[in-house]
């Protein structure tokens, strides 16, 4: 059991990992194309 669950934690971690980092990359695009502008 403690496998599976170190597994889904693994996984729920690196899902918001995952959207953590495309919301900062679109926070970043925004700011380059307003410097662009």
């Amino acid at each position: 059991m403690a496998s599976i669950d170190f597994l889904s934690y693994q996984f729920t971690f690196s899902a918001l990992a995952l959207i953590l980092s495309v919301f900062v990359l679109q926070l970043f695009i925004r700011k380059l194309n307003k410097q662009k502008k």
